[in-house]
């Protein structure tokens, strides 16, 4: 029969026994929630918001001259245009609690459309005898966007892996689409027979998800 000191001892290896198994059920339990539930990259990452910058250039032509409406026009290139993946730190805004005061900070991995869109915009212009030609004008948008955002415990970027980090390096394409450009045309202070042509508009700039 044992006594009370191999009955102690035996109740503390049982329960060091069911604390282990516990740990390990927890520890299982995480490793299931924070797997990724798919293996699409598309399905473990939040979309891409496109995010819109301006453009505005001027150029100036003699009196005379009317632009033909309907004929504006934009070009661009993206190569100077990068997706990038980094680490920042957010302020978190609670409910109940002024926007200016936030109630902690979070970090996040944010995806980044940052470089330049070069670009010309151009339009017909009408002359007499029925002549036309063509005039224009260019410009260069500097862009720093994000486009996605979300915290690193619950998808350390693993859509976007590089190779280097969870959250570092180049993330996608980016991508550019033009809105509509609006062209005004108004006469010169500093000249009787001159006028100003002003195009202005949107590019959209987005980061496509690599597959």
């Amino acid at each position: 029969m044992k006594d009370w000191r191999e009955i102690a001892v035996d109740d503390i290896i049982n329960e060091l026994e069911e604390t282990s198994e516990e740990g390990k059920k927890q520890l299982e339990e995480k490793k299931v929630k924070i797997k990724p539930n798919s293996d699409s990259k598309l399905d473990r990452c939040p979309p891409s918001e496109g995010r819109t910058v301006s453009f505005c250039c001027t150029t100036t032509i003699p009196g005379g001259f009317s632009v033909v409406a309907g004929t504006q026009r934009v070009a661009f290139v993206e190569d100077c245009l990068r997706c990038i993946k980094t680490i920042e730190t957010l302020p978190v805004y609670c409910e109940g609690i002024p926007s200016s005061a936030p109630c902690g900070e979070v970090e996040v991995c944010t995806i980044r459309v940052t470089g330049c869109i070069p670009f010309i915009a151009g339009a017909f212009v009408n002359g007499d005898e029925g002549s036309t030609s063509a005039i224009c004008c260019q410009g260069c948008v500097c862009v720093d966007e994000c486009v996605a955002c979300f915290p690193i415990e619950d998808n350390g970027c693993s859509c976007f892996d590089s190779g280097t980090s969870e959250c570092s390096g180049f993330a996608g394409i980016p991508d550019v689409d033009a809105g509509a450009v609006t062209v005004t045309v108004t006469p010169c202070s500093s000249g009787a027979n001159s006028q100003t042509v002003r195009f202005t508009g949107t590019f959209t700039v987005t980061c496509n998800q690599p597959v």
